[in-house]
């Protein structure tokens, strides 16, 4: 039997019991450099044939080695941050290769004391790319999402609630598909693709503005 979950305390514990120890093998597979880097270059490749019109002046390879390199080392080996950087950077309503410099540009340096610190770096200019007029909207549907999770919720639903006209919850949330689950079917729920992002949104020290 294969368990995978996240190594939550209550979770954790349960394993360490007496009753149990030494019945099972528990490996962390969150934290890995290498399987980072190669998950990177597939979907760089992917991306870059999948845009090759847009893409076929930017020199090859894209990204350059040391690029990919500093984003293996920026994601600390865990899966949250290359995954979040690759549907950042495979936007159909952008320039792959432009939002990849926004997102070497703007990271910050790694020696900060949090392993998430790149990621949070990650997050705030995703949410920063919602235009400042929305951005009070915004942070109202963080609320909706981030205390009423996994309570299921359209964006029909959230527009109601705040007594936003039909649309607009889906007209702000628009830039934000590389950290919420936004259904492409009227009727379906919407979701997070990382725990993470939630954790991040209920710590005012991290989210800042965007503190839910």
């Amino acid at each position: 039997i294969l368990v995978a979950s996240r190594p939550e305390p209550h979770i954790r514990e349960t394993f360490e019991k007496e009753f149990i120890w030494g019945q099972f093998d528990s490996t962390n597979i969150e934290q890995s450099f290498e399987d980072v880097h190669t998950y990177l270059h597939v979907e760089f490749c992917r991306i870059y044939q999948g845009h090759l019109t847009a893409m076929q002046h930017i020199p090859t390879p894209w990204p350059a080695p040391e690029i990919l390199k500093r984003l293996v080392k920026n994601s600390s080996g865990y899966f949250v941050y290359a995954a979040t950087v690759i549907r950042f950077v495979d936007n159909e309503y952008s320039w792959s290769s432009k939002q990849l410099d926004m997102v070497v540009q703007n990271t910050i340096p790694h020696d900060s004391e949090s392993p998430f610190a790149t990621p949070d770096q990650l997050y705030m200019q995703i949410l920063s790319k919602v235009p400042v007029w929305y951005r009070l909207h915004l942070c109202d549907i963080l609320c909706v999402i981030t205390h009423y999770y996994p309570d299921k919720f359209t964006t029909r639903d959230i527009d109601a609630l705040l007594g936003l006209e039909l649309g607009t919850v889906e007209l702000i949330i628009r830039p934000l598909h590389s950290v919420l689950k936004v259904p492409t079917i009227s009727g379906r729920s919407l979701g997070v693709h990382h725990a993470s992002f939630l954790e991040f949104l209920n710590d005012e020290m991290r989210s800042s503005g965007f503190y839910a």
